[in-house]
């Protein structure tokens, strides 16, 4: 068995919850299906490039839904609370989180503060692929289904 950092492209579903872009107000990410995902166990990046403003403040936490479009609350990290990042209020920064999907889908908040604040960010789910069975399997719901 490979470990999954030696063939992390094999092994792992990058998705992106918050395409980059300036954030200047409290923005809901892209909802992201959890369905591919091997196991509830998920990590989430935050990359935060140019950060302007007096005082701005970006608090970013992951949500869950059953549907994707409703429904949604807050993401249990590894201490049992909300699935959030540490407060970001200066440039170039990068956090990672683990936390537990236990929804259908997935999605990140960004809340930002201060007079005029603007983030260039990012939010990025990784996770473990779903093994399907091997080469021919599908995830039509029944085992053993081949294409």
């Amino acid at each position: 068995m490979a470990n999954l950092f030696l063939d992390l492209e094999a092994n792992a579903q990058l998705s992106t919850l918050a395409n980059i872009a300036a954030v200047t107000t409290t923005t809901n990410g892209s909802a992201v299906g959890t369905v591919d995902i091997g196991t509830n166990y998920c990590s989430a990046l935050l990359a935060v490039g140019a950060v302007t403003g007096t005082t701005p403040t970006l608090d970013v936490k992951i949500q869950e839904s059953n549907d994707g479009s409703t429904g949604w609350t807050d993401c249990l990290g590894g201490d049992q609370n909300a699935a959030a990042f540490t407060r970001v209020t200066a440039a170039n920064a990068a956090q990672v989180i683990s936390f537990k999907a236990q929804k259908a889908f997935v999605r990140a908040v960004l809340t930002v503060g201060g007079t005029t604040p603007s983030f260039t960010c990012g939010v990025y789910l990784l996770a473990q692929k779903k093994d399907w069975g091997g080469p021919g399997w599908t995830n039509s719901g029944t085992a053993g289904t081949t294409v």
